[in-house]
């Protein structure tokens, strides 16, 4: 019969004093009775319960910040969030450098200690295209306001992002997917500044563009090539404020599709009380609140510019040298799209899952003097009986608790590094990180799935199996008790774990930090995919493996036909992962990792992977130094040159372009970089 695991119990101690009995429950009562009083002391004074709501007990308002790229929606989720009575938030006050680094306590970490009130007064005096209504300042449940990181030089690093650190606000990253609607936006903007003053449509002022405005061709591709460099750096430190902050993803396009389902998961994101929330919602729902903030560009191009000025831009959007940046877009033709599991690539409306909610100061001092005692007691109760017969040498000491090792989940999508990234996890003697080994739907079904079992200490027998079965890594021998972190790569979208899903739901009891393993451009990443068939086909493994003496021929190219029908699905597939990421960093603690920036640095890309574990920098260094050293035993090799000609002859890639213009219209231009 199996052993099974039961909670050790403590047994009474005849030996323990008895006046430490009587203490800890003399603290004990004192701690219930002071905890039932809230801390109101003193005789007289404070009428009624004025005297609970300054006690230290008052949980102070959640900091918020919002990192906004331009025409990104922020002024109006800003707006709107600051009409909720429990919520202060305020426009761009500290994009300059010196709001950051400047003095022991910086101007932006002030706000946050309560500074705010008389910012938010000022702020009220001066504004002239907000509604801005008083505040009851006791009352807040979240203070903040928004930033522009890149101009306020807030980068992983800097004396800004210390500042962060200290405060640690929950942060919304907003940001657009089509830079070049974001480009048309931004120029109608800078027209309405010199118009009316202000670079948003304000209700109440009564200024706007007249309907036969369009932009000069030059400034339409020199604001598009800027845009779109800022825009993949935006993103991307985004995705790094997600390691180390609880951030929440709000893409322009989803605010625009559903503004109510938008700020309505910002409540949820903040810990707002449904008895606060829905009273909100309905008046926001029936159009009752006071935004003046209006949409200032129709979504549809075809709406905002004749066929022959839309023509002119379409061919600058083709000369203009775009960078890497991928311009993807989900509302595609439905004939064209055969997996569009999520309508339109959006993830409004879906369940976001809260941390659990700090206790109040004064209840963690409580648990912390009766754990102290209670520590102290059992200390008093089974140490040092020096009484004879029993085990010799110390033996009724009781073992230290070992810490469990960090479960890692890796969320990956096709052709985008993973592989790579596993072998060399793996690598590390303190890391045990197998495969796909949980991809199917089963795997997270029930109370207790086979994927959590996994995290739970079944990962040992999982791995012997996966070290006699696998092929195409190199699988080291562990030493299971010496182990920081343990994991596998999972395809999310297949295996149907998805936010509401019973493998989420498994998720949020286990606690994984996560990787998002993600690739930036879709045309190489669809290239890559091809190529990985054909290998499939002629070697047995999706993959180049140095020990397995198997490429394809120099010449091969993919049909036309099978690359735009391979594309299509690529770009939905996409869209819905990093949303699914996004979501995941609003849970969990989530690095990204992109395909090409692994491919520009390897060791640097593994060295933050080790460091977002946890990994102690001495069982790091000698690690690194073997990887940079390239004496490691990684088989896997990159096989999909990055540049396109050195893939493809030129006849070729003209093919493959002219495939994806059927598609994708003037945004083929875009994927090809």
């Amino acid at each position: 019969m199996h052993a099974t695991h039961r909670p050790t119990r403590l047994r009474p101690s005849s030996s323990r004093p008895l006046a430490a009995k009587v203490v800890f429950l003399a603290l004990l009562g004192v701690a219930v009775f002071s905890f039932s009083r809230g801390g109101s002391g003193g005789c007289g004074g404070n009428a009624g319960g004025s005297g609970a709501a300054a006690n230290s007990t008052a949980r102070p308002p959640q900091p918020l910040l919002m990192l906004m790229s331009s025409r990104s929606g922020s002024s109006l989720m800003t707006e709107a969030l600051n009409l909720h009575p429990r919520i202060l938030f305020v426009t761009e006050l500290f994009n300059n450098e010196t709001d950051w680094h400047v003095g022991t306590t910086p101007r932006a970490e002030k706000f946050y200690q309560g500074r705010y009130r008389s910012i938010y007064e000022r702020y009220q005096a001066q504004n002239v295209e907000y509604t801005m209504p008083d505040k009851a300042y006791d009352q807040l449940r979240a203070v903040g306001f928004k930033l522009r990181p890149l101009e306020a030089g807030v980068r992983p690093g800097s004396e800004g992002w210390r500042v962060l650190e200290r405060v640690r606000p929950k942060i919304i990253c907003s940001h657009r997917r089509s830079q070049v609607k974001g480009s048309l936006s931004h120029l109608r903007a800078l027209e309405l500044k010199v118009r009316c003053g202000t670079p948003n449509v304000i209700q109440r002022m009564n200024c706007s563009l007249p309907a036969d405005w369009v932009p000069s061709v030059d400034e339409f591709k020199q604001q598009l090539v800027g845009r779109i460099h800022e825009a993949q750096q935006f993103i991307d430190l985004c995705q790094q404020a997600a390691g180390s902050f609880h951030t929440m993803f709000i893409a322009y396009e989803d605010l625009l599709a559903d503004m109510p389902g938008t700020i309505e998961r910002i409540l949820r994101f903040v810990g707002m009380p449904a008895a606060d929330a829905e009273p909100f919602m309905a008046k926001l729902r029936s159009n009752s609140l006071p935004i003046g903030v209006a949409k200032n560009t129709p979504d549809n191009l075809a709406e905002l510019l004749p066929p022959a000025s839309l023509q002119e831009l379409r061919s600058a959007t083709e000369e203009a040298p775009l960078l890497r940046f991928i311009n993807t877009q989900c509302q595609r033709d439905a004939s064209v799209s055969k997996r569009r599991t999520v309508q339109g690539c959006r993830n409004a409306g879906m369940h976001v899952v809260q941390p659990p909610a700090d206790k109040p100061l004064g209840v963690k001092l409580m648990l912390l003097i009766l754990l102290s005692v209670g520590v102290f007691l059992l200390s008093l109760g089974s140490g040092g009986q020096g009484g004879g017969g029993g085990g010799g040498g110390g033996s009724g000491a009781q073992p230290e608790a070992k810490q469990q090792p960090q479960p890692l989940l890796m969320l990956m999508s096709s052709r985008s590094g993973s592989s790579l990234m596993t072998e060399a996890l793996n690598l590390h003697p303190r890391i045990l990180f197998t495969s796909e080994l949980f991809n199917a739907k089963g795997d997270w079904l029930g109370a207790n799935p086979r994927a959590a079992k996994y995290f739970s200490g079944n990962y040992v027998a999982v791995y012997e199996r996966y070290r006699n079965q696998s092929i195409q890594y190199t699988v080291p021998a562990k030493a299971y008790d010496q182990l920081q972190a343990v994991g596998f790569k999972l395809r999310p979208l297949e295996a149907g774990v998805l936010p509401g899903s019973a493998g989420w739901r498994a998720l949020e009891r286990v606690r994984p930090k996560i990787i998002c393993s993600h690739r930036r451009s879709q045309v190489k990443g669809t290239l890559s995919h091809l190529r990985a068939l054909e290998l499939t086909t002629r070697c047995g493994t999706p993959n180049v493996i140095q020990r397995v003496k198997c490429s394809l021929p120099a010449n091969w190219v993919p049909s036309p036909d099978g690359f735009k029908e391979l594309l299509v699905l690529r770009m939905a597939e996409a869209q819905q992962f990093i949303d699914l990421c996004q979501q995941a960093a609003e849970s969990f603690h989530t690095l990204f990792v992109a395909y090409e920036d692994l491919l520009a640095d390897r060791a640097g890309t593994i060295e933050r992977i080790l460091r977002f574990v946890g990994m102690p920098a001495a069982d790091a260094e000698p690690f690194m130094a073997k990887l940079r050293s390239n004496s490691l035993p990684i088989g896997i090799e990159k096989n999909t040159p990055d540049d396109l000609a050195e893939l493809l002859a030129p006849g070729s890639l003209r093919e493959l372009r002219a495939a994806a213009e059927q598609v994708y219209a003037s945004e083929a231009a875009t994927l090809f970089l």
